[in-house]
């Protein structure tokens, strides 16, 4: 955070400040001055206040649970009444597993456009977890597969790794681009 807020009072003092030109009578040299006190106080108080306040969104956003971080990276909600016999598999897996572990039935989300083999479990609680399964790991795992990365996924929910999870996501969110 030091080298951000270092990085922003740099630009804006080349911005703001420039090239400061004092004339001597024997010196047209102009001279840089690199230290400016309160552009620094304002970089570093610019910079913390869209920190925070990039968190205080990132971690609004993220609280409507699961649902949300699913959402957010393109999966669709599964229909549970659905005929397509890969999405069925899936959620079959998913309604053994949380029958074997003794926790509600997360929603299920599929990411379509991901073609590579993939899962995440995320949320705040048991209540409101939800997993992501890329297209790829419904195409090309087999049942048992499958329901190897779907253990894996409960082990993060019964864990509470997904709250941990969701707090990173919302603090180092602003240092990424926001799409």
């Amino acid at each position: 955070m030091s080298l951000l807020i270092v990085s922003v009072y740099l630009a804006a003092l080349l911005i703001f400040s420039g090239l400061h030109s004092t004339h001597h009578y024997f010196d047209d040299q102009p001279k840089l001055t690199l230290w400016n006190p309160q552009l620094f106080l304002g970089a570093a108080v610019g910079t913390l206040a869209v920190i925070a306040l990039g968190s205080l969104f990132k971690t609004a956003e993220l609280s409507q649970g699961g649902s949300a971080v699913a959402t957010m990276l393109g999966g669709r909600l599964l229909n549970s009444h659905t005929a397509d016999p890969d999405e069925r598999k899936l959620l079959n897996v998913v309604e053994e597993m949380a029958l074997a572990a003794g926790v509600p039935v997360p929603q299920v989300y599929l990411l379509d456009e991901e073609n590579g083999i993939n899962a995440f479990a995320a949320g705040h609680t048991t209540s409101d977890a939800a997993i992501g399964v890329t297209r790829g790991a419904i195409k090309f795992l087999s049942r048992d597969e499958l329901q190897g990365v779907i253990g894996h996924e409960f082990s993060h929910i019964l864990n509470g790794d997904m709250r941990l999870n969701l707090r990173l996501m919302a603090s180092s969110s602003v240092f990424f681009v926001w799409q």
